[in-house]
């Protein structure tokens, strides 16, 4: 009652959960038979023609190298491919207890590699005398193989809660749910708000004639950019979140949020106004070092710490209140700036790869490259994962927000009604309905107005 296990019904948000999870079959499959053949292959290229069982080498596993003995080795891959096809045909036969092998089996194995991550990468420096900087970068690729086993844990899961609602009970799931995808939204957007500003500008320019024909076709296009949204709605399922981290309540969380959000503001506008001062009382011999560079960053960076200000502000006072208005706000301001985040994602993605290679090519420490690449690239992603993730726990409480329901209690006391059957009268039977309509006093007395109807047989 207290944890929330996410449970999708897409994977990666737009395909079918059972496709999903055979797609990661089939690739999980793969890529274990091909590690499993080039290691072994290692094995028998470098001990020729001693070739040992017993013999040990450095191999990865699930994104995590060790040392371990070659029987070991092959025993894992032997184990994961034969529960790799165990749930290929689980999901393909929609056979629960199959991919319940499976589910239990990568359950094991994914809380093995933690420990085993946590123990090895904790005193490799210290057992192997290895340096720091490649630990980092493994520590990185055993992250991302590591979050890799929880979502397809965690579809798998999915997958058995719904093949567990079908044994119950026979139903139809549409899986067609209509959730708004802000990305593809945005996207097209901004895409026709410049296509309407350049014909905005032809229409200056042009004749009354081609400007009706340009109206028409922009309308054209306008109506099937519309229908090609509608369709994308469609296909594409976002989470939505009951808590806030898979435990915290939904509010509280995102409260929480807001004040984190409202301390980093009043850090960057303080941060701004210290470089604005400092800059002020350098000297004049040495305010050449001053380039516009530095002068632009701190007015950026003074804009958004207000900005963050302003919008937590908003955004806690919507919270606090339940004003879906208010945090609507604050949930625009954070598509707009995932979409800034992504940008700069990819752009400093980019710089730190040619950084990178340009390194290799002057000669330069390749463990000190791969440290500072590796550390670039995860922080980058993880801000984009940061601010996705809040995205979509602001969109969840929207939808929770807007989908309560107003209870009303109605009195149907006054409209009371029984039949009551007669026989055995005089003359014929009668039916006689009576009609009781109670009145309610100021001194909680009931007084009933009794009125009849007689209907003749």
């Amino acid at each position: 009652m207290k944890v929330e296990i996410p449970k999708f019904e897409r994977c990666c948000c737009c395909l079918p959960l059972r496709r999903g999870i055979l797609t990661f079959a089939y690739l999980n499959l793969f890529i274990t038979i091909f590690f499993g053949v080039l290691q072994v292959s290692l094995w028998v290229y470098y001990y020729y023609p001693f070739m040992k069982l017993q013999s040990s080498m450095m191999v990865m596993y699930r994104g995590i190298v060790i040392e371990a003995q070659m029987f070991f080795v092959i025993a894992l891959h032997v184990l994961d491919v034969v529960f790799n096809i165990i749930l290929i045909v689980g999901a393909h036969m929609t056979n629960a207890k199959l991919m319940r092998w499976y589910y239990f089996y990568q359950l094991t194995m994914m809380i093995a590699n933690f420990f085993a991550m946590l123990v090895i990468y904790t005193g490799i420096s210290k057992v192997s005398g290895l340096d720091t900087y490649p630990t980092l970068s493994e520590c990185a690729v055993a992250f991302i193989g590591f979050v890799v086993q929880i979502y397809l844990l965690l579809l798998v899961h999915s997958e058995l809660n719904k093949l567990r609602y079908q044994e119950r009970r026979s139903s139809f799931v549409n899986h067609m749910a209509e959730h708004i995808n802000l990305l593809f939204y945005l996207f097209f957007s901004f895409f026709f708000f410049c296509l309407f500003t350049f014909f905005l500008l032809l229409s200056i320019i042009l004749t009354k004639d081609f400007q009706r024909n340009i109206t028409q076709v922009f309308v054209e296009h306008t109506s099937l950019s519309i229908r090609i949204i509608e369709f994308i709605k469609m296909l594409i399922d976002i989470p939505v979140c009951k808590r806030c981290c898979f435990c915290i309540p939904l509010r509280g969380g995102l409260i929480t949020w807001g004040y984190f959000n409202l301390c980093v503001g009043f850090l960057l506008l303080t941060g701004s106004i210290f470089g604005i001062i400092k800059k002020r009382n350098v000297p004049e011999s040495e305010k050449y070092k001053i380039t516009t560079d530095f002068i632009v960053i701190i007015f950026v960076t003074m804009i958004v710490g207000i900005l963050e200000i302003v919008l937590s502000l908003i955004f806690i006072v919507g919270c606090h209140k339940k004003n879906v208005k208010l945090i609507k706000t604050f949930y625009y301001y954070n598509i707009l700036l995932l979409g800034l985040t992504s940008i700069l994602t990819v752009y400093g993605g980019i710089s730190a790869v040619i950084y990178t290679v340009d390194g290799f090519k002057r000669g330069l420490n390749a463990n000190f490259l791969m440290y500072f690449l590796s550390i670039d690239i995860g922080l980058l992603l993880a801000n984009f994962a940061l601010q996705l993730y809040i995205l979509l726990v602001v969109r969840s409480e929207i939808i929770k927000l807007s989908s309560d329901c107003q209870f009303r209690f109605a009195n149907i006391g006054s409209e009371a009604e029984c039949t009551m059957t007669i026989e055995g009268l005089t003359k014929e039977n009668r039916v006689q309905n009576i009609h009781a309509n109670p009145v309610i006093t100021k001194g909680s007395e009931i007084k009933g107005l009794v009125g009849r109807e007689d209907n003749v047989n």
